[in-house]
């Protein structure tokens, strides 16, 4: 699977058009956590995470997993789970909430 980037708003899969958003800074070999931009590279996809309360049942074909009130991505850099999901405990790790509030 390939996907073309074609601007900061629109990418390319096969014959469909999908809306995007790239780094408020533009794109970067040399990605640095809070810059703002966006690392080029080729990477996979991972899990799809989703709320079933919000969507219900998904039917794909991607690895998928529900997001529950306990997950957290770590975002402290000097963490071992730096970018990794984490389960939010009464320990101190730097995360944002998977599960948010708000519609977003």
């Amino acid at each position: 699977m390939h996907i073309l980037l074609k601007n900061k708003n629109t990418l390319f899969l096969d014959d469909f058009e999908f809306k995007c958003c790239v780094g408020l800074h533009g794109l970067t070999k040399n990605k640095i956590e809070g810059d703002k931009k966006t690392p080029i590279g080729i990477y996979s996809l991972g899990k799809l995470f989703y709320r079933k309360d919000r969507l219900g049942i998904i039917n794909t074909k991607l690895d998928k997993e529900i997001i529950t009130k306990s997950m957290g991505w770590c975002d402290d850099i000097k963490s071992l789970k730096y970018n990794k999901l984490i389960r939010i405990s009464k320990k101190k790790i730097k995360h944002e909430k998977l599960h948010r509030d708000d519609k977003k």
